[in-house]
């Protein structure tokens, strides 16, 4: 929600708000094409942030943890819980 008065506001007060929180919320795929791309993976493996290894698609494989931010980090689940 902006205020007209607030100086951080982006309110315009031409209606445009609502259409760039619209074409804001179309820039994001859905989750299967993450899940597709994350797929690609299958059977890769590869050394985590926190030291240990996951190997993708493997029954006793490690669930990781994805830190996005400035830097992104890895971590396997026991370690970044």
């Amino acid at each position: 929600m902006t205020f007209r008065n607030c100086p951080t506001s982006s309110y315009s007060g031409d209606g445009q708000d609502l259409t760039k929180e619209t074409s804001r919320k179309n820039e994001y795929a859905d989750t299967e094409k993450l899940r597709n791309f994350l797929d690609r993976l299958q059977g890769k493996k590869f050394m985590l942030d926190c030291g240990h290894r996951v190997t993708f698609g493997f029954y006793l494989g490690n669930d990781i943890i994805i830190r996005n931010g400035k830097v992104m980090k890895i971590v396997c689940a026991d370690c970044g819980g």
